[in-house]
Formats: structure tokens, sequence, C-alpha cells
């Protein structure tokens, strides 16, 4: 081309890139440069003609030689990849590798060269695992040389991989060939090699698992020993050798590990040294799972601590240190048994999947210790907290002599027993409701008893009130007494002994708190329903109505004369259906001053009601005297009868015990009692002094005023010796209880006949016991059935004994 033109190329669309031999078919026009593209005309005015280079192609393409390949990889390729192998990087141009590789798969040569390639990397693989199998290195020493070696050929892999891109990008992705990629056929390869040598395979597990177990037995430490296992792990993962060799052995190698170890730890320590050992075990494993094995390995590694060391000592753990952690309060050691036996609580039905593919498929045996069995974990948890609450609660309900002090025992358990299901149990429904039915059944163990102490602990509280009790403890100990009494069967027992404590608060004036009172009947209305409080809020009515009356009389007192009164009448009136019976009705001769007043307001009621009765109760009745003695006058408050002793001293400075007998006409034994808190009471409190001096008194003695009596304080109170609630009264109190219960099944088996006319023995007692809230026995009833067919409320059927019918 001369100097000074340009050629213009216009280039066939057809093809993107030309072997650099051959020429591609167009056109060209030559131009002078800077000039129009016009030719310019001739001289003497004609037109020149313009000229063209035409461009053909070539008649026959020009071939590739037959070694091309050959000679492109021996000449190029095979030293690059002898050099990368060998760690020798200076003097490679990857560029122009890659751009070499590029030529060849052009020309559809890629399959040749993808073989080239893998037959040197066979070769080097097996030289270097020539080197690996002849190593006398063991152990952690042969994992670091293995570790090295493998980390290498990685490198080398990498660089070779990035050099024939081009291969794998077009080659190996056709979908004509199989061919694994560069990287892939690089770890095929070490895997096929190292499967291939049996001593290189047994050194790197053995070694691995080795390191494992010093990792569990921290004999190695964790920065070293744990970067060289990620490594080889890696490696293994990599090649497709973890989950068919590696995790099996690791996980049957953890079996037997954690089942030596347990069995081992349980006889070296307590329980609760055991629990936490275990569930820091746990947290180990977990830990070393992240750190260095596959996540697969995590779960059937957590089941093989949780499996030997928790499933497979159950049974040990609840009988050598259960009740004593229950019994010592170790609510924190109770919780992580808790939460331990939680993680193995299904794997009876779990152990099929993971953990038994890895020790079914390849040979190793089920671990001895492990024994499925029908209860989950917490199951058998569950029956040993039932167990030691009835075994504790019995004890306490059982132990007669320690009667007085059951309910603030059970009031404490039962607080233990509410910390454990919270803080230890985790709220779980299930043993919510096996505490339920456990403390139920302790609490009903002894028939009666229990209700009866838990009425009189009420009336010790109502009594004290915020003397002994602040108002969050008064609270706190009316709601936990209240969940007492929603255990106890014989609720109506509970109620006779409430009542007739509830009477002697009201009448004596003992009640610490009229509104803690109320408090209290709140509470069993609610929970009983109004019909077991109704006689209860009677008593309460019978009172305030007193109140009124008392005021009304003391105003018509006032109307009938102004002159001052010697004796204040205070009476309380009962409604006989409300009340129980506090005592004996005794009689007792009254002074005149005491029975006028009491006729007076009898005759003061029955005008403002008629067609009632009264009786008066003297036995219940108290009186405050001013006493006259040498140094002073002194307020004594005593009991009526006591007060009508002293009253005869009025009339003789000396009087006998028969003479006292005849003038107060009282009950020897009565009387006996009375005379002894006079004169043989506390020496501060003698107002009469016994001749002759004596704890013990009869009937010859003489009683002689004591007019040098004096004490520090203005007004007295002299007790009454009053015999205790003797077994037989408690027993009558029963007797009662049972009396009514009969008197219910009755109206209760008159109202189910009533409504069905007819019906068979099991039918009625099937009503019956859906009626009836107290315990009772089938025999009782059937005796309350025979006893209405006697009386005539119903009939057997002739031809069926087992049916009865309804007598209107």
């Amino acid at each position: 081309m001369r100097k000074g033109w340009s050629l213009k190329w216009k280039r066939s669309q057809t093809n993107t890139r030309a072997h650099p031999k051959l020429l591609v078919k167009g056109t060209a026009e030559m131009t002078r440069a800077g000039e129009s593209r016009a030719p310019a005309p001739p001289q003497g005015g004609k037109p020149a003609t313009g000229k063209k280079l035409t461009m053909k192609p070539l008649k026959k393409q020009p071939a590739l030689s037959h070694d091309f390949l050959q000679s492109v990889w021996t000449k190029e390729f095979l030293p690059a990849v002898v050099a990368v192998q060998q760690s020798r990087f200076s003097g490679i141009s990857f560029e122009r590798l890659y751009s070499r590789v590029e030529d060849v798969c052009a020309h559809k040569l890629g399959a040749g060269l993808y073989q080239f390639l893998r037959d040197q990397c066979d070769s080097h693989v097996r030289e270097l695992f020539d080197g690996i199998g002849a190593s006398l290195l063991e152990g952690t020493e042969f994992l670091e040389f293995v570790n090295r070696v493998w980390g290498e050929h990685c490198s080398q892999m990498l660089i070779i991989r990035s050099i024939f891109l081009y291969l794998d990008r077009t080659y190996v992705l056709s979908s004509a060939s199989s061919a694994l990629s560069v990287w892939d056929m690089g770890l095929r390869l070490w895997w096929a090699h190292l499967k291939s040598c049996p001593t290189a395979v047994r050194k790197t597990l053995n070694g691995a698992l080795d390191l494992v177990r010093a990792e569990r037995q921290n004999a190695v430490p964790a920065s070293t020993g744990r970067a060289l296992l990620k490594s080889i792990v890696r490696m293994l993962s990599a090649i497709g050798m973890y989950e068919e060799y590696f995790e099996p052995l690791n996980l049957s190698k953890a079996y037997e590990f954690y089942r030596q170890e347990g069995s081992t730890m349980f006889t070296q320590c307590t329980v609760a040294k055991y629990l936490e050992h275990t569930e820091r075990r746990i947290h180990e494993e977990a830990e070393r799972c992240d750190a260095f094995l596959e996540s697969s390995s995590k779960k059937p590694l957590l089941q093989a601590v949780e499996r030997m060391m928790i499933a497979a000592m159950i049974d040990e753990l609840l009988q050598e240190g259960f009740n004593e952690l229950c019994a010592q309060r170790r609510f924190d050691d109770l919780r992580r048994m808790y939460s331990l036996f939680a993680r193995v609580n299904d794997l009876d039905t779990a152990w099929g999947t993971s953990s038994c593919q890895y020790l079914g498929i390849h040979g190793s045996a089920m671990p001895s210790s492990w024994k499925p069995c029908s209860q989950t974990a917490h199951e058998k948890l569950r029956r040993a907290f039932v167990a030691y609450m009835k075994n504790v609660g019995t004890d306490i309900v059982m132990d007669e002599q320690k009667d007085a002090e059951m309910v603030s025992r059970l009031l404490e358990f039962k607080r233990d027993v509410d910390i454990m299901l919270s803080q230890a149990f985790m709220s779980n429904e299930g043993f919510v409701i096996a505490a339920r039915e456990a403390f139920e059944a302790c609490v009903n163990m002894r028939q009666n008893k229990p209700a009866e102490l838990i009425a009189k602990f009420v009336d010790q509280i109502l009594r004290t009130g915020n003397k002994s009790y602040t108002e969050e403890e008064l609270e706190s100990t009316l709601d936990s007494i209240m969940i007492l009494f929603r255990y106890i069967q014989g609720k109506d027992i509970f109620e006779a002994f409430f009542k007739k404590d509830l009477a002697k608060r009201l009448l004596f004036q003992k009640s610490a708190s009229l509104e803690l009172e109320k408090q209290m009947i709140s509470r069993m209305k609610t929970e009983c329903g109004a019909p077991f409080t109704n006689k209860l809020e009677g008593m309460f009515r019978d009172v305030d109505l007193s109140a009124d009356i008392l005021n009304a009389f003391q105003a018509y007192r006032n109307s009938r004369s102004s002159a001052a009164r010697e004796i204040d009448l205070n009476v309380y009136i009962l409604t006989n259906s409300y009340w129980p019976q506090l005592s004996t009705a005794l009689e007792i001769k009254l002074p005149r001053e005491i029975s006028n007043m009491h006729e007076e307001f009898k005759q003061f009621y029955l005008e403002k009601h008629q067609g009632k009765q009264l009786a008066w109760q003297h036995s219940s009745g108290s009186c405050t005297l001013r006493a006259h003695f040498a140094k002073g006058s002194k307020l004594i408050d005593v009991s009526l009868f006591q007060a009508v002793v002293c009253m005869l001293f009025n009339k003789a400075t000396v009087l006998s015990y028969q003479e006292i007998l005849d003038a107060t006409g009282l009950d020897p034994k009565e009387l006996k009692r009375v005379l002894l808190s006079l004169a043989c009471g506390k020496v501060t409190t003698r107002v009469i002094l016994k001749e002759p001096k004596g704890a013990e008194l009869g009937e010859n003695d003489r009683f002689v005023f004591n007019e040098q009596f004096t004490h520090k304080m203005m007004k007295i109170k002299i007790n009454s010796i009053q015999l205790k609630e003797t077994p037989e009264e408690n027993k009558d109190t029963t007797e009662k209880v049972f009396q009514d219960r009969q008197y219910q099944i009755d109206a209760a088996i008159v109202r189910v006949m009533k409504t069905r006319k007819v019906a068979t023995h099991t039918n009625l007692l099937t009503e019956l016991y859906s009626i009836l809230k107290f315990p009772h026995k089938p025999a009782d009833l059937k005796k309350r059935i025979e006893s209405l067919i006697e009386r005539e409320y119903l009939e057997r059927d002739p031809s069926n004994p087992q049916m009865y019918k309804y007598l209107a």
C-alpha cells in the first residue's frame, strides 16, 4: 500500500474471530488521505476512470497440523502446569496461556486438552500420595503433613483452574460433556488416590478422631487442635469422605466416650454435680460442632451426649438424688434436671432417624446402656415428683403427734411445691395437674381431721390478726388457707368447726377484726357458693340485730327511770338454726339483781317479738364486777358463774363448799372449776382464799374473801378453768356433720327419684355421686336407700330387685 493511502475494511458479520493466517472476505476502497472520494476530473475536461480493489477469500481454508494440540500442550501448557505444581510461578504469562486455551477451544479441541490436563494432575496427585503413604509420621504430625500437602494442592488447583477457566466454561459446561470442572476434577483425584491408600485413610481418620477425643478431654490447646481439625474436616467434606467415613466413626466414638464418662461421673459425684457436668458437656459439644465440624453432625452428637449421660441414667438420677434435691429446695438443680430431661423427652421415637442410621449402617453396636422404654423422661420425672409429694404429704397428715403443726407444715410444703412448679418445672401443665391431684390425695389421706385442724388454724389467725401478722402476711396466709380448703373433701366438717369457733369469737369478743372475719367468709362464699355461708352470714346478722335491740332496750329503761343503774346488761339474741350448741345448758340460781334484769329484758323482747321464745345460755355469759378491797377497788372480768360465786361474799365473809353449792345450784363439777379459778389460780388473781391451802379442792374446804387483795392494774381478768375440747366433743361435732350428711343423702335420693320415677340401683348411685359434694361410700348410700324404702318413700320392683320406684 502506498504511502498516503488508507485501507477501509468492511468485515463480514458472519465470522467474529478468524485464524491469523486466514483472510476475511470483504471489499476495500483506496483514497488519497485527506482528499474527497469523488475522482478528480482529468486534464482536458474528460472524466477519469475510478479504480477499485477487490479482495476474495481463499478458495481452500488452511488446515491445522495433526500434532497441533500435542505441540501446544507440550511446549506451552505442560511446562506451565508443572511449574504451578512445583510452586514455581516466575516467568509464566497467565494471560497468554488463557488466550491459547481460547484458541484451542475455538478449534473444538477442548476434550483433548482436558484429558491432557487430567492425566497430568492424576500423575501429580499419585506422586503426592506415594509420599503420604510412605510417611512414617503418626497422629497429629501426620495430620499436619497431610494438611500441608492438601493446602498446597488446593492452591495449585485454584491457579490451574484460572488458567483453564475458558475450558470450564465451554467444554465442561457443554451438554455433550460429562466431565467435571477443573476444581472438582482435582478433588476427585485426591479422593481416588486417598481411598486407594488404606494407610493414609486409616492415619487420617484415626488422627482426626484422636484429636477430637483430646478436645473432649481438654488435652490439647483449643487454638492449635481446632485449626488443624477444621482444615482436615473441610478436606474430608470436600472430597465426600466426611459423611461416609468420618462422621459415623466420630459418632460411635462419642457414644462410647460419653457412656464411659457418664458411668464414671455418676459414681464419683453427687446428682447435682452430675447435672451441672452434663449441662456443661452439652454446651461444649455444641460449641465444638460449630467450631470445626459440619452442621450435619451437631444434632447426632448432641443426642449422643443426651442419650448416654441423661437418658441412660434417668432411673438412677431419680432414685439417688431427686428426693434429696426436693427436700433441700435445690430449685436451680431441679430446673436443670427438668431442662435436661426435656432434651431426651422424645428420643425414644427419634432413635431410628439420625443416630440409628449412623450406627446401624456402619455396623456399630447399639449402646448397651440405652434401653428404649414406654415412658418419656418427663413422665418419669412427673411420677417421681408425685411420689415425693405423696410421701412428704402423707407423713405430715398422718403424724398424729404433730397435729398442732399439721396445717403450718402443709402450708409450707404447698409453698415449696408451688415454687418447684414455677421455677423448676416451668409451670408445665402436666406437672401442675399431677401436683394438684397428689396434694389432694395427701390432705384427704386422714379422713375429717385435716378439715378440723384447718378450721382451728383459721381460728388462731382470726383471733390474733394484726398482732402476729402484717396486712400482707394476713392476706397471703388466708389465701393459702383457702387453697388447702379447696383440696379438702369434707368441707362440711370444716364448716362445722369453723362455725363453732366463730360463735366463740363473736360472743366473747375474741375476734381481732370483724372486717377480717367477713373477708374470710367472703372467700368461702366465692369458693363454695352462697348456701355454704348462709348460716355464717346469719350469725353476723344476729350480732348486728342484737346491738339494735340492746340500744332499744336501753332507751326503754331510760324512759322508765332516769336513776342511775347499778347493772348494765349486754345481750346477744341468737337464732337457734344459725348458731351451734356451744356448751351444755346448765342451771344456776342467779342473784336477785341479775335475775330481775333478765326478766325485764325478756318482757321487753317478747312484747316486741310476739310468738318467739328466749332461752338463756348462762354458761356463755360474762360479767364485769367492781370489787372493794382494803387497799382500793378493782374491776374484775369474770364469767357469769364466777360472778355469782363472788357476789355470795357480799353477805358473808366465809362460806363452805356446801353452802356455795346450795346457794348457786351449780353442777358440782362446774362449781369446782369455778372455785379453783377464783381461789387456786395465779397468786395475782386470787380474790378468794381457800382453807386449807392447796391445789386440791375438797368438799369440806372453806372459802374466805381476800380483803388484802392487791394488783398493779385497775382492771384484771380472771380466766375460767375451761376444759379443752375433748376428743369426745370433737367426735360429737363430727357426728352431727354425719347426721346432716344423712339428711342431705336422703334429700338427694328423693329429688332424683321424684324426677325419674323409676331408676336402677347403678343409675341412682351414678347421679348421687355427681350431686353429693362430701365424701361418701356406696355402703352409706345403700343404707339410706334401705331407710327410705322402710319409710315408704321408695319401693323395689317385684320382678327386678335392682330397680327402684318412687312412691308419691
